[in-house]
């Protein structure tokens, strides 16, 4: 190599390092961002870059999380909603996941809304980004609601010291729902919840849980196969759901799912 393009060579990786920002770098490097999905948010953050004025009310860390979330989304569905495989089901699992993403760069899925909302009105966004942010909401707004009941009705029906089990029944259901439920469908989540909720319960102590469930579980000691039945008609009612339906979920679906996770000494263990 002559010594002209050797100095030309070292003058380009000058530049090129000059160019790269500290912060995108960091970002990409915790998440271990393949080459091709760190280019494709590297353009988006140069599109950024160019349009900061209007987005002073969004910060810069967010929109580096919204330019790799937009470089996921673009580099695993590149046709778009109508993609054939993703009509098929086939289309492959995203690089990162929304999670990884959230907990990397210190964000909520909140902030993740409000940030993608003004950006998208100040450049464009492709038709595959737009489709993943209305699911997402969507599944958002879901789980959101369920998980504001399963509070509100746990802290009834439990004591301070269910705290932990209470974790438990939540863990359980967000794994139990990302396996076996394909559609976003309100009432089939909280159908799964209320067979977690009495799967954790089983092997609760009564001490830990208020009237009506306290006795109920002092008694399912003697007779579990009748009592369990009884707790799950009970936590459906409770929770204003249909006990035929939910014992349908119960027996055809999640029970089996239920046992093929991990235990210890009879214990759920997912931690």
């Amino acid at each position: 190599m002559s010594r002209s393009s050797k100095e030309q060579e070292i003058t380009e990786m000058v530049e090129t390092l000059v160019t790269v920002d500290t912060s995108f770098e960091n970002l990409s490097n915790k998440l271990k961002l393949s080459k091709d999905v760190r280019n494709k948010a590297w353009d988006y953050w140069q599109i950024v870059e160019q349009v900061t004025a209007d987005l002073k009310e969004i910060s810069k860390s967010d929109l580096l999380a919204c330019c790799i979330y937009q470089a996921v989304i673009d580099t695993r569905m590149p046709y778009g909603p109508t993609d054939p495989q993703l009509q098929c089901g086939y289309i492959g699992q995203p690089e990162i996941t929304i999670t990884d993403l959230l907990m990397s760069s210190e964000k909520t899925v909140t902030s993740l809304f409000q940030s993608m909302n003004v950006l998208r009105d100040v450049i464009s966004i492709s038709e595959a980004v737009k489709y993943h942010l209305t699911q997402l909401e969507r599944k958002f707004c879901i789980v959101s609601g369920i998980f504001h009941t399963f509070e509100r009705d746990m802290k009834e029906l439990s004591v301070p010291d269910f705290k932990e089990r209470k974790t438990l029944c939540w863990v359980l259901f967000l794994l139990t729902k990302g396996a076996l439920l394909t559609d976003d469908l309100l009432v089939d989540a909280f159908f799964l919840l209320i067979c977690c909720v009495e799967y954790i319960i089983r092997s609760t102590p009564g001490f830990q849980l208020n009237p009506p469930l306290d006795n109920m579980k002092i008694t399912s000691m003697e007779n579990a196969d009748i009592q369990e039945v009884t707790m799950l008609q009970k936590l459906s009612e409770i929770f204003g759901l249909s006990f035929e339906e939910v014992l349908t979920v119960q027996v055809n679906r999640t029970e089996a799912y239920f046992g093929s996770l991990p235990h210890i000494d009879g214990e759920l263990n997912v931690s």
